[in-house]
């Protein structure tokens, strides 16, 4: 993890790392690590110690194999054109109100703190992941970041992670899965009710991860 981090158009790259971009609150567009890194070539330090950070297997990314990974190149065109740096940083009022927001939110009937931007950036990502690569993303609660990224995107490998110890009255398994159920989804993804070190492997993450959103 070392290398000092600079910003680009409100994605952060570690010098030395080309094209291992990072997003802020946990999103990952991950791949074309440096050959000399791990397995966490793009993984932040999510409150944990460096070497739990580095270990083998958290999360496996895998090695670049060339043109079948992400084009991030293409992505980076898709971010700056879907969200011009002018209106970065801002809040954009409409959003925010609930009348205004449900023409904009994918799933507007599932309760959920995601933002309508990252709603918006985690379906973009999403849409440039490899057919080889998947989507991971660890603390799902009811699947409103899940939907968002997956609904209305081509069919890709899909794996979500929570163990709904948190919010336990209004976070259940049987609420995440009618909530995909609802949104045509219940048979894109492969959830998995337990801790994410039970899961983050490669034993059961066969493929590589394209797009990794940590939530919790």
């Amino acid at each position: 993890m070392a290398g000092r981090r600079t910003s680009i158009a409100g994605i952060s790259r570690r010098k030395g790392w080309p094209r291992s971009w990072h997003f802020t609150d946990g999103l990952c567009c991950a791949r074309n690590s440096p050959a000399s890194a791990t397995a966490t070539a793009c993984c932040r330090d999510w409150g944990r110690s460096s070497a739990w950070a580095t270990s083998s297997t958290w999360p496996p990314y895998g090695r670049c194999r060339g043109a079948d990974a992400m084009n991030i190149g293409k992505f980076r065109q898709a971010f700056d054109r879907k969200f011009p740096a002018r209106k970065r940083g801002t809040l954009t009022p409409w959003h925010r109100h609930w009348f205004w927001r449900k023409f904009f939110d994918p799933c507007s009937d599932v309760p959920g703190m995601v933002s309508v931007k990252k709603q918006r950036l985690l379906h973009l990502a999403f849409s440039f992941l490899d057919a080889d690569e998947c989507y991971l993303e660890v603390g799902t609660y009811q699947g409103k970041s899940l939907i968002s990224a997956v609904k209305g995107n081509p069919r890709r490998q899909v794996y979500a992670v929570d163990n709904f110890t948190e919010f336990t009255a209004s976070n259940t398994e049987q609420l995440l899965r009618a909530n995909l159920a609802r949104h045509g989804l219940a048979d894109r993804v492969t959830f998995h009710n337990a801790d994410f070190r039970a899961v983050v492997n490669r034993d059961v993450v066969k493929q590589p991860v394209g797009l990794f959103f940590y939530d919790g």
